[in-house]
């Protein structure tokens, strides 16, 4: 097996640990709007600020949100 084979699985495993992390303990109504209002936060973001901006200007648009 080649070396992208092993970093291909590696990345699956990193990203199915990272989910179990993140849903563990948790309905699947919970999970449905956790990611619903994530989604919701993001879009009235880029109807803020159609351009876009910088890196800083993003992470200072999200902190004004919270």
């Amino acid at each position: 097996m080649s070396i992208s084979a092993y970093l291909l699985y590696l990345m699956m495993a990193i990203i199915l640990l990272w989910m179990w992390i993140r849903v563990r303990g948790k309905s699947l109504e919970e999970i449905v709007q956790i990611s619903t209002d994530e989604h919701h936060a993001l879009t009235d973001l880029f109807e803020e600020h159609p351009r876009g901006g910088s890196w800083s200007e993003f992470c200072s648009w999200q902190n004004n949100k919270s």
